[in-house]
């Protein structure tokens, strides 16, 4: 155990009480460390303190300007509110001399209102007539399309008709321009209801003579598809049985009109689908073909029911092709 001293007090001191002279010396290093602590302490405390006074002297600027800009726009309201009380009186005064002008007009309306119901009478009577007249003109134009389209189709397969298709092309364009007076001349007056009502008994004594003739190339039309019908089956009981796909190398070729152009689809021995080219192209191909196969490719000629193209132009290119390259005309 360690030594009491006279006084009474242990004696804790690392070196003990024997080391004499260097008693003294321990104290100082322990009161130093400790007024350290303390010392940072207190610069610690007075940094947390320098920084919250800062933060809060940025706060309360943001706050000042927060507020002059809130007085700003404070301003700048009661300015409008202003402006807006201004322009408040001055739309009433307006409206009270709206109010006036719209009480003398009132009287004004009511007159013209009786006015107006004359005018609309006689507009819905004009209206009728022009109606029935726009609805008659009607009826006749789709019998001129339907017309024209019937031209159109005889044209491609029979050039003898073109003089006659020619002629309804007159007629109807100058029906058309007869409509187009008479509509005009409907909405002007009523005063001319009897000349168009003459020209309409015009218009229904040609439309008339339309329906003939439309119904006389509709025969004539028949008349060639039989006829083409019945060459058909003679063609195809004469060459059918000689000329046969068996056991040949066989390319198909499409071709058909599309307004003045002229497309040629081809589709190779064994291929999946057609391929569109030129004139040249194809019968460079078939030249090709015939010396890779000579004496035995088939080439099947494919003209479709709405080619476009006249019985004459398909029979020509159908000819000239099988003379060049099939096997049966080789």
């Amino acid at each position: 155990m360690a030594a009491e001293p006279a006084g009474g007090f242990i004696d804790l001191r690392v070196r003990g009480r024997h080391e004499g002279s260097h008693s003294d010396d321990s104290v100082w290093p322990s009161f130093t460390d400790i007024m350290t602590v303390v010392v940072m302490i207190f610069l610690m405390a007075l940094v947390v303190i320098l920084i919250r006074n800062v933060e809060l002297v940025r706060a309360e600027r943001d706050a000042t300007a927060g507020r002059i800009v809130l007085e700003q726009r404070l301003s700048q309201m009661e300015r409008s509110i202003a402006d807006i009380r201004v322009r408040l009186l001055r739309a009433q005064g307006e409206r009270d001399a709206t109010a006036t002008r719209l009480a003398a007009s009132r009287e004004e309306t009511r007159a013209l209102t009786n006015d107006l119901l004359a005018l609309r009478l006689v507009r819905d009577q004009l209206q009728r007539s022009r109606d029935q007249l726009l609805a008659q003109n009607r009826a006749l134009g789709r019998n001129f399309e339907s017309a024209q389209q019937s031209i159109g189709d005889l044209e491609q397969q029979k050039q003898a008709l073109a003089l006659e298709i020619t002629a309804l092309q007159e007629e109807r364009a100058r029906l058309q321009r007869e409509k187009i007076a008479a509509e005009a001349e409907a909405e002007e007056s009523g005063r001319r209801f009897d000349l168009l009502s003459a020209v309409y008994a015009g218009l229904e004594t040609e439309k008339l003579t339309l329906e003939e003739r439309a119904d006389l190339l509709e025969q004539k039309l028949g008349a060639l598809q039989e006829q083409h019908s019945a060459l058909q089956t003679e063609y195809e009981r004469l060459v059918g049985l000689a000329r046969s796909e068996l056991g040949r190398v066989v390319v198909r070729i499409r071709y058909r009109a599309e307004g003045e152009a002229r497309l040629i689809q081809l589709a190779e021995p064994g291929a999946a689908g057609f391929t569109e080219l030129s004139r040249a192209e194809m019968e460079a191909r078939l030249e090709a073909l015939s010396r890779e196969h000579p004496q035995n490719l088939y080439t099947k000629i494919i003209i479709p029911e709405d080619s476009g193209l006249s019985y004459s132009e398909a029979l020509e290119f159908t000819q000239e092709v099988l003379r060049k390259y099939d096997y049966y005309y080789q």
